[in-house]
């Protein structure tokens, strides 16, 4: 009675279940270049014009707000986060890490709106009072995508005083649907219906088998038309059929008369054999069944004993002991069991699952540079390339080494050789057999760069960033026309003083000179006057008056 209540309610609640829906606006930062080196004032971040100390330290802020709202940084209805700080860097190539934020941001939705401004506020920081370096805002119309492994991130490029590069890629969380990711779909495929959800609108799409609106009511397909064919019996099962098959007829539907090798009898690279007028398939490893095409996993070879149940994992299979047993294959008796009448058995070997990298990377070369800007997207688009075009299930490992070489025309090209790391070696060759295979219109859709298909010339040496010297080139220009304009304002300073103290010592010689001479002269006149004096007395003149009037004066 409260199973079928319980089963009841599921069944109301998934009618009528109303949601606002959820997705997902991620950012990704790819470069930002501040030209000047200045505040959006035109003022060095540190020092003083014309001598700008160092590089500004930058740090975002990032709004998302309606399309047709203001340029306000405080109004951000869908979300706002501030980045961290990256010091002393005037261009800036982003990678995981946006100073201490990851890269790229998320920003969730409840339903989209089809439309939303991406507004970003600059910063420099420093300890003090901060100064605003720029605002930029765009406008981005777009449709979500059905999920997180098929969204494309979007280019765009954010311009005022300086220049930010992003790429935005919107899409539905898991189980939302729609152009405004509001349709709510759990696939599922049990007691309360047997159904998909619909890539785009997140419509129920009943399982082969089923049908009604929950996709819980069986299909009999024996009596809508007998699918078995050569006169083969439909027994009608839950969600299907099977065909019970005439002598010397095999398949689903009893379509293969047996006695005949036509091409492709034998599945999965099996060899067709008439014995007897029967046709027998031998099956390559790693398959079984009348026509190779049942898997053989290594649990169906039972390693594991005394009713212990097995299951496979990534380093190979594991075995779940019943009680009383213990060990890899569950064959040592525990201390508390009693039965004294058991005796162990010798392990069956367990084969582990080991790596195996193929011999030869698979060689692509794209036409540009993967960076870390685009390192991502390249290994997504490889992971989904192999998802499309092979039955890869279990877990595998990209490696990825890169090569620089020029191309015929001088461009740059990438060398990459990809190996494939997987526990089973037919994994390696399905994913070698994609890259021979496929066209390059094929996998060009799944790569960040073009394919390129000329003749390549190595770089002598590996591209590598800028150092210090060739990205802060113009501060050492600028550091070194303010030393050789000091160097001559010296020089012209100490001459000048020079020729100042020339001058004036000349000037005080030449005084003295005239000094000495004048006293000279005057020294002559009394030696003349004092040898007339003493010589007699001239012209009748009366040397004791003269005399007296000379000691008098």
């Amino acid at each position: 009675m409260f199973f079928q209540i319980g089963l009841l309610l599921i069944v109301v609640f998934n009618i009528f279940q109303v949601t606002n829906g959820t997705g997902n606006v991620e950012i990704m930062f790819l470069q930002f270049e501040n030209p000047t080196g200045t505040t959006g004032t035109g003022e060095c971040c540190d020092g003083f014009r014309p001598f700008c100390m160092s590089s500004c330290d930058h740090r975002f802020s990032i709004c998302l707000d309606n399309a047709f709202s203001n340029n306000d940084i405080q109004n951000c209805p869908y979300g706002s986060q501030d980045t961290g700080e990256i010091t002393d860097k005037d261009q800036i190539y982003f990678s995981s890490l946006i100073g201490n934020v990851s890269n790229p941001l998320n920003f969730n939705f409840n339903a989209w709106p089809g439309a939303i401004r991406i507004k970003v506020d600059v910063w420099d920081m420093d300890e003090n009072a901060h100064d605003h370096v720029d605002f930029m805002h765009t406008v981005i119309t777009a449709t979500p995508s059905p999920n997180h492994t098929h969204a494309i991130r979007a280019p765009i490029r954010l311009r005022g005083r300086s220049i930010l590069d992003i790429a935005v890629r919107i899409f539905c969380d898991e189980n939302y649907y729609g152009p405004n990711c509001d349709q709510h779909c759990h696939r599922r495929d049990d007691v309360t219906g047997h159904y998909t959800c619909h890539p785009k609108v997140g419509q129920r799409v009943c399982n082969n088998g089923w049908q009604g609106q929950l996709c819980d009511v069986d299909v009999n397909e024996c009596s809508v038309s007998n699918p078995c064919a050569n006169g083969g019996t439909c027994i009608n099962t839950l969600g299907g059929f099977r065909c019970s098959c005439r002598q010397r007829f095999t398949g689903v539907n009893c379509e293969t008369a047996l006695g005949s090798c036509r091409q492709n009898f034998c599945h999965n690279g099996g060899t067709c054999y008439i014995i007897n007028s029967t046709v027998t398939c031998n099956c390559p490893v790693h398959w079984n069944g009348e026509l190779c095409n049942e898997r053989v996993t290594v649990c169906m070879e039972n390693p594991c004993e005394n009713n212990a149940s097995c299951s496979v994992t990534g380093s190979g299979p594991v075995c779940a002991c019943t009680d009383g047993w213990s060990g890899n294959t569950c064959n040592i008796t525990t201390n508390n069991r009693m039965d004294t009448n058991v005796t162990t058995s010798t392990p069956k070997p367990v084969t582990t699952a080991r790596p195996n990298i193929p011999q030869e990377p698979i060689k692509i070369y794209l036409e540009g540079e993967v960076t870390n800007n685009n390192e991502e997207q390249l290994i997504q688009g490889l992971k989904e390339l192999i998802g499309d075009y092979s039955d890869v299930k279990e877990d595998y490992l990209l490696q990825i080494e890169k090569r620089y070489f020029r191309g015929e025309n001088g461009e740059l090209v990438t060398e990459l050789m990809v190996s494939v790391v997987s526990a089973d070696s037919e994994n390696n060759t399905q994913i070698s057999d994609i890259f021979s295979q496929k066209a390059t219109d094929v996998l060009k859709n799944y790569l960040p760069l073009p394919l390129y298909g000329g003749a390549v010339t190595e770089i002598p040496r590996p591209l590598e960033e800028m150092s210090w010297v060739e990205e802060n080139w113009y501060i050492l220009l600028v550091i070194s026309v303010a030393v050789i304009l000091i160097i001559i304002s010296v020089v012209i300073y100490t001459a000048v003083q020079r020729h100042r103290r020339q001058e004036r010592r000349r000037n005080f010689l030449a005084r003295n000179s005239t000094n000495i001479q004048a006293s000279e002269m005057d020294q002559e006149f009394q030696n003349h006057l004092y040898l007339e004096m003493h010589s007699g007395t001239p012209n009748g003149v009366d040397t004791n008056n003269i005399h007296k009037t000379s000691n008098g004066t």
